[in-house]
């Protein structure tokens, strides 16, 4: 059998002012865009003269279409007609003009009603069939997935997306004599996991060869014995490029195994870590807190002092609240973990199992209890210690600007996944070298789940939990994994194509490439995932970053990677239960910041 050849651009050595050592926004040649442009699409595997066909996955690009809700219908059609007069110049149809007229006015309803769903699963994959379905049945044009890699990516941050479409644009694959070039459809970041599980449950995998998505949907597809998705252990292991042992195992075991199986590539890992001005607490005699209820009680302490005496950290604690926000319904679910999970990730955070195993999912979701009300009361404290005037709740998502702040020398305290980016000597004010980091902050009260009270944290109800500094209690501590990147093959493809989506994605993942993504600052959530990530700390250093810091910055990554009592995304069969969960707890952090007292009642109602 025939293996494809891939040619992945290398990544361009570190620049002279110590930036990161791949520019991938605004370093790739476009002169080889000219070449594809020149060929025209016109291409077949085995050397065979192709008709001249359209891409249907860049038909959706180009139309960029926004999430279902927010659609303007105009913005479908009016691009849509242009395209249909071009695809019918391009076929040399026969039929007479009447007839396609008739057959476009058909097409146009069917456009109309599925924009007007209220049912957003599936929207893009949908839009496609229809697409297909006119294009093939009014103008007689070959469709076929023989000649181009078709893949779906995120659209998300600005970044990270235009990193994914210019490595997209720019890698290719040779069988042969033939060229095979990547095709890549962006969906939005929160629907991308619908519009696959979509995908696969109505069988519709071959439309594309392989994906990004989040991990979670794994357990909802696997979980529920859905076909399309390739299992890929032999070749993981067997694959120098990948270097698949050079992952850390826990996230090889977290992001793409199910049963003891690999599934997906991991490509992108988050970790969200604690950052705080160790100057100014030596100065202000204050305390590191080790627990949620101590940075409540910090912030406090901060607040009430003399504003001119803050040294330009005007604000306590910065984080991100907005509802619209992925990282701001996260943080409120960190801050429960403390309290709910203390044995394991077998306990379970979201549901309690054993209710789970004799169906009872309203009595297994663990929200009604007393460790819910304490999350949302320090959530809601948190958000009234942070900036003035306080963040809308209900604004805009910009999880970058609480980082950013906290970089300038604004902050005394912040959260999250960002710090380690934004403190690149391309954005920090602040001395660099006075940064304190550690794991996520803990509980020492944890959730008595028969009755649904809190009660202290010891050594035998908490297994996994830490000596306080003062040596007086036992702090619980889970890390919670969220908004990580996994690639996944269609095993619908033709074999031909499984191998290239494989070597797309495996690419992506490979270590020079994903140095790249981990250094460049611009692409603020990636973390290091890899053991030479932990150990190279020269290279961080030559792309801009402060060794002393950086040192800091890897020992909490490492050790919260390396903490037991792990919470994995929330894997449900069908992902109707997963949705649920996740937005009871974005409404939840909307409530918390607004109207704190009321939040529990809201989330129950």
């Amino acid at each position: 059998p025939l293996r494809a050849k891939t040619t992945p651009r290398a990544a361009p050595p570190p620049t002279a002012d110590g930036h990161a050592a791949a520019t991938l926004l605004t370093s790739w040649p476009r002169e080889r865009r000219g070449a594809r442009a020149a060929r025209g699409g016109a291409m077949a595997l085995g050397g065979r003269a192709a008709p001249r066909r359209l891409r249907l996955p860049r038909l959706l690009q180009l139309l960029r279409l926004p999430p279902p809700p927010s659609l303007p219908l105009v913005l479908v059609l009016l691009p849509l007609l242009v395209l249909l007069l071009a695809a019918a110049s391009a076929s040399g149809s026969a039929i007479p003009m009447d007839g396609r007229l008739q057959c476009m006015t058909e097409m146009v309803s069917r456009i109309e009603t599925s924009c007007t769903s209220s049912n957003k699963n599936g929207f893009y994959v949908q839009l496609e069939g229809v697409l297909r379905d006119y294009l093939q049945k009014c103008f007689q044009t070959n469709f076929t997935q023989n000649w181009a890699l078709s893949v779906i990516l995120p659209n998300t941050s600005v970044p990270l997306s235009m990193a994914l479409k210019d490595y997209a644009e720019n890698w290719s694959a040779t069988n042969g004599t033939t060229t095979i070039n990547a095709v890549a459809t962006f969906i939005p970041e929160r629907q991308i996991n619908l519009e696959i599980e979509f995908m696969l449950e109505n069988g519709q995998a071959i439309s594309s060869n392989g994906w990004l998505m989040e991990p979670d949907l794994l357990g909802t597809v696997l979980g529920a014995e859905i076909d399309g998705i390739k299992d890929l252990t032999d070749l993981v292991t067997a694959d120098p490029v990948l270097d698949w042992q050079g992952i850390l195992p826990q996230v090889r075991e977290r992001l793409s195994m199910h049963d003891g199986r690999v599934y997906a590539i991991p490509v992108q890992s988050f970790v969200d870590l604690f950052a705080y001005r160790e100057d100014l607490f030596a100065e202000f005699n204050l305390t590191v807190p080790q627990t949620w209820e101590e940075v409540a009680d910090v912030a406090r302490v901060w607040n009430a002092t003399d504003p001119a005496s803050r040294r330009g950290a005007a604000d306590a604690m910065c984080m991100t609240w907005s509802k619209g926000c992925e990282v701001a319904d996260m943080n409120l679910i960190t801050i429960a973990a403390q309290m709910v999970q203390y044995a394991g990730r077998t306990q379970g955070f979201f549901f309690d199992p054993e209710e789970l195993l004799v169906q009872r999912a309203t009595s297994a979701a663990l929200l009604d209890n007393e460790a819910m009300r304490r999350a949302l009361e320090l959530y809601g404290a948190l958000y009234s210690a942070g900036p003035w005037p306080r963040p809308d709740p209900l604004s805009a998502c910009n999880p970058f600007q609480a980082f950013r702040r906290f970089a300038e020398g604004n902050c005394l305290m912040v959260y999250g996944a960002h710090v380690p980016k934004t403190l690149h000597q391309a954005f920090a004010t602040v001395d660099r070298d006075a940064i304190g980091i550690t794991v996520p902050p803990g509980s020492d009260m944890v959730l008595n789940r028969t009755t649904g009270q809190l009660v202290a944290c010891t050594q035998a109800l908490c297994p996994y939990a830490r000596r306080s500094a003062d040596g007086r209690r036992w702090i619980n501590a889970a890390t919670v994994s969220h908004s990580s990147w996994i690639a996944c093959v269609s095993d619908k493809s033709p074999q031909l194509y499984q191998d290239v989506a494989y070597d797309f994605f495996r690419d992506l993942a490979a270590p020079n490439m994903s140095w790249s993504y981990l250094l460049h600052p611009d692409l603020c959530e990636s973390a290091p995932m890899r053991t030479e990530q932990f150990t190279d700390l020269p290279r961080w250093v030559a792309a801009g970053y402060s060794e002393e810091f950086t040192r800091k910055y890897l020992r909490a990554a490492l050790a919260s990677y390396e903490n037991p009592n792990y919470v994995p995304d929330l894997r449900v069969a069908g992902n109707g239960l997963t949705e649920a969960m996740l937005t009871i707890y974005r409404d939840a952090a909307g409530n918390a910041s607004a109207m704190p007292a009321d939040a529990l009642s809201r989330v129950m109602d």
